[in-house]
């Protein structure tokens, strides 16, 4: 017996959970929050630039693979203004100090080795990641038994 397909929901109290700590850890931002509608995800908080507090909103893209999920910075804005370029910089600068064995950072790409994540809290498993979706409230990530990967490519 073998499970084919999975969907696992992870819903935007669980996100929050894992993300603030990290960020917030950081020293460079504050009131950290994620949210997730039918387009993405929305990361809202405040950055320490310069000693100078600046609230923020961004637009993040979401996508899966295998074993790895990459979160993708679409955009920034402060008080409605597009930040993106002008802060982009600052912003890999402060996401290169995050990098760890299961965390990488590719320019305006966050990538997420699960299988890595989880060995570390020793879970092992293939992840075989098919896509993420975002629905109101929570991301389904879905995968798939290895051969049935094979056969819908």
């Amino acid at each position: 017996m073998e499970i084919c397909t999975l969907a696992l929901r992870v819903t935007e109290e669980e996100l929050n959970g894992w993300v603030r700590p990290v960020l917030e850890g950081t020293g460079y931002l504050s009131a950290v929050s994620v949210s997730v509608d039918g387009k993405g995800l929305v990361l809202r908080g405040e950055g320490n630039m310069l000693g100078v507090s600046l609230p923020f909103e961004a637009d993040l893209e979401a996508a899966a693979d295998g074993a790895f999920v990459a979160v993708r910075l679409a955009a920034v804005r402060s008080a409605g203004v597009p930040m993106k370029p002008l802060l982009m910089p600052w912003i890999t600068g402060r996401l290169k100090q995050l990098e760890r064995e299961w965390l990488q950072v590719e320019e305006d790409t966050v990538v997420v080795n699960v299988e890595r994540l989880l060995a570390r809290q020793e879970v092992r498993l293939t992840a075989n990641l098919t896509g993420i979706r975002c629905e109101p409230g929570a991301l389904l990530l879905e995968a798939q038994a290895p051969s049935l990967v094979g056969e819908s490519a």
